[in-house]
């Protein structure tokens, strides 16, 4: 009589040692992936970075300088001019497929009630009052605009009071008085003035021209990395502006522990709300403190003038745009000089590497960044 062999199962203290070591192997590999995954978006994004500094230089080519950083139509109606406040990107649409947009906003436009905006649109603050007429164009979303590591950047994540978002933004330097209306900061851009190839005289390799700031929700508007602190402009809150300019550690303080802002919020998202707005505290930066640090302003009003310091998702820093089209990674932790010094009319920068680097004519002498 053969006997039947019996089918020996698996025992429970078998299937946990398994289920323990699939665990353990996926905590191994977690780490890798997510590595991964942020390393192709931080290349996406430099990518994005890179192309904008090629539409920069083909500008350049054709009117044989850079778009202003803030300019435009002027005149006494918010409605039939946009008064000098549209942003430079708009010249760079042609330059990043986006011509059609650019020729309906360089030209008179009907909107869908029968109104006609003159060539270059309306003060973008009109689109927020119902009792303005509504010019739809400064509120389309442009990719080439956000970067991929920025959630906030998706067009379908609007705030109601939002137009097309905007993670890539120009160039102040170390300039902070006056840097929303300065023809001649120290940066690249400025308000009303195109500069050229020849302004840049301590060279395009080391001066940046763009990098990235967060964009502002109502979800996030109270952290650093988003946020604005305002009124930071004198002791005892009378706004004046003098001790931020001559001591920019004033705004460095607004950073809490857990990465919250501190003291007097900006009450609302402002930060890449807006790609068409060239006011600063929209689309433009500072290279003051550094990286992923506080943003201030030096007043109760939010489009003051200020410190907006560079902010993104990658870890450990923001990508950079320089001068000469190449792309850059510089850290949180890159040299900021004594931010407890007033800044610079004219000369070297007195906050350390990431000031120079933001100084088109500042005679540093930069060896490493």
């Amino acid at each position: 009589m053969s006997r039947i062999p019996t089918r020996r199962g698996f025992t429970l203290i078998e299937i946990l040692v398994v289920i323990a070591i699939i665990g353990i192997l996926i905590m191994l590999l977690l780490p890798a992936v997510q590595k991964a995954r942020e390393a192709a978006i931080r290349t996406q994004c430099q990518n994005k970075l890179k192309q904008l500094g090629i539409a920069l230089h083909n500008y350049h080519d054709t009117y044989k300088c850079f778009p202003f950083g803030r300019g435009g139509t002027m005149g006494p109606s918010r409605v039939l001019t946009n008064r000098e406040t549209m942003c430079g990107l708009v010249g760079l649409l042609p330059y990043v497929e986006e011509g059609p947009l650019y020729d309906a906003i360089s030209s008179r436009y009907e909107n869908r009630d029968g109104f006609v905006f003159a060539p270059w649109g309306s003060h973008p603050d009109s689109n927020t009052f119902a009792s303005d007429p509504y010019y739809p164009l400064w509120d389309g979303h442009i990719d080439a605009f956000v970067c991929p590591s920025d959630g906030a950047g998706d067009k379908g994540k609007k705030d109601a009071d939002d137009f097309g978002r905007v993670s890539y933004v120009f160039s102040r330097g170390d300039t902070i008085m006056r840097n929303d209306l300065t023809p001649q900061p120290r940066g690249v851009f400025g308000f009303m003035v195109n500069t050229s190839f020849s302004d840049i005289q301590d060279g395009t390799s080391n001066t940046i021209m763009m990098s990235e700031r967060l964009i502002a929700t109502n979800d996030n508007y109270t952290r650093v990395r988003t946020g604005i602190a305002r009124n930071r402009g004198a002791i005892g809150g009378s706004g004046i502006g003098d001790e931020l300019r001559g001591d920019p550690s004033r705004c460095a303080i607004c950073k809490g522990m857990y990465g919250e802002l501190l003291y007097d919020i900006v009450p609302r998202p402002l930060s890449g709300g807006r790609w068409c707005d060239g006011r600063p505290v929209f689309t433009a930066f500072t290279t003051v403190l550094p990286p992923n640090g506080p943003s201030c302003i030096s007043d109760l009003d939010w489009w003051y003038w200020g410190i907006f310091t560079p902010s993104s998702n990658h870890p450990g820093g923001v990508n950079g745009l320089m001068a000469d089209a190449s792309v850059q990674f510089f850290s949180d932790t890159i040299n900021t000089g004594d931010l407890t010094l007033p800044e610079a009319v004219s000369g070297p920068s007195p906050y350390g590497v990431w000031g120079a680097l933001g100084s088109r004519s500042g005679a540093e002498m930069i060896k490493n960044f």
